[in-house]
């Protein structure tokens, strides 16, 4: 096979895709030159693992979280479902997952839209909140440390029935423990600050959790470097950004196309 490379001295790579599925990629070729390739010099492709119990079972299945829930250096794979019992998958370290089928965590029927991992109790196992919809309060559970979880059933951060469609941790007032963002579709947003002791308090005259407007989730960024992290949050029509002051309080960013686009968005 030959090659017109015009004024050219080199080829940057060349790909071969062999018929029985291998590849392989040859890189930094000079002109002017004869070289022999192998197919037993290829990488074998990639192939589509159809076998795995994450895979094999149908469900209704609406969001997805991972976190190495068990501290074995695998992150493991939560799958939240509708009208269903979520599925928790553990990593089982050599490119397989078993599906856990026992507690509270994967045998409760959900309206759950979306999951966020995070440890709120700086014990150094990540806990577990669910953001639910249909008006059913959102959960959350505590890692027992030991593989198992344990339901928190006190409190407003479990108690205020919604439609939340999104959640997302982060220290934002910079004490030392996550507090926790929730993204509601009807009504205001909830913003937790975490109390230090297990418990959190909802922010409700905060600038972040005064305004309704359809919103499907939000992300946290340190957008301008002054340390704080600030919020983005994506809504049916204006998406809002806000800024962290400091100080425990936000400015509503009113200005820019980031601010002032009107198109659905979502995650």
């Amino acid at each position: 096979m030959h090659f017109g490379l015009s004024n050219s001295t080199s080829v940057d790579s060349i790909v071969v895709n062999w018929p029985q599925g291998s590849t392989q990629i040859i890189t930094d070729l000079v002109a002017d030159q004869s070289i022999t390739i192998t197919q037993e010099d290829a990488t074998p492709r990639s192939v589509k693992v159809i076998n795995d119990p994450t895979l094999s079972v149908n469900y209704a299945g609406r969001g997805i979280a991972w976190g190495d829930y068990d501290n074995d250096g695998y992150p493991d794979l939560f799958v939240v479902t509708y009208n269903e019992v979520d599925r928790l998958y553990h990593n089982d370290g050599d490119g397989s997952f078993s599906p856990v089928t026992s507690g509270e965590l994967v045998t409760t029927v959900t309206h759950g839209i979306d999951a966020a991992w995070g440890d709120y109790d700086n014990d150094g196992y990540l806990d577990l909140f669910i953001a639910q919809t249909d008006n059913w309060s959102n959960a959350l559970y505590h890692n027992n440390t030991d593989g198992t979880f344990t339901r928190i059933t006190t409190g407003a951060i479990v108690n205020s029935g919604g439609n939340s469609y999104g959640s997302s941790w982060m220290d934002f007032d910079q004490d030392g423990d996550l507090d926790l963002y929730v993204s509601n579709w009807s009504g205001v947003n909830w913003l937790y600050r975490n109390n230090g002791d297990a418990t959190f308090t909802n922010l409700s005259t905060s600038a972040v959790a005064t305004e309704s407007a359809n919103s499907s989730s939000a992300v946290w960024g340190d957008y301008d470097n002054d340390g704080d992290p600030d919020l983005f949050v994506t809504n049916e029509s204006n998406n809002f950004l806000y800024r962290n002051n400091g100080d425990g309080t936000f400015t509503k960013i009113l200005t820019g196309d980031i601010a002032n686009d009107q198109d659905y968005s979502s995650t």
